[in-house]
């Protein structure tokens, strides 16, 4: 049992020192612009991909949160009305903790 507890020992000293942490999952940043009276996700295809989730799904959250009209026209959400970008991409950040991290 000793030799045991010897060999894990030194295992123990040869592994690296972990010096950081990496999330497995990191929610992506918005790029907002202001064009006229609109607010324009210019990433908003590739938010979607990268949350795996329909875009469709994600303009709903995001239009019932913000209280806006919005379209979606293949790669970018145009939404109705100058919105703050923080708020945007605070609402972001709540959808991917509502729909998809799993808390468990």
């Amino acid at each position: 049992m000793e030799d045991y507890k010897a060999m894990l020992d030194r295992a123990y000293k040869e592994l690296p020192e972990q010096t950081n942490y990496v999330d497995r999952f990191a929610v992506p940043r918005a790029n907002i612009a202001l064009q006229g009276r609109k607010t324009v996700i210019i990433n908003f295809k590739e938010i979607a991909e990268q949350l795996r989730r329909d875009p469709e799904h994600l303009l709903k959250f995001l239009t019932g949160e913000m209280a806006t009209l919005a379209n979606f026209d293949g790669n970018r959400a145009l939404f109705q009305g100058k919105h703050n970008a923080a708020s945007i991409r605070g609402l972001i950040v709540t959808y991917s903790k509502k729909y998809v991290v799993c808390r468990v």
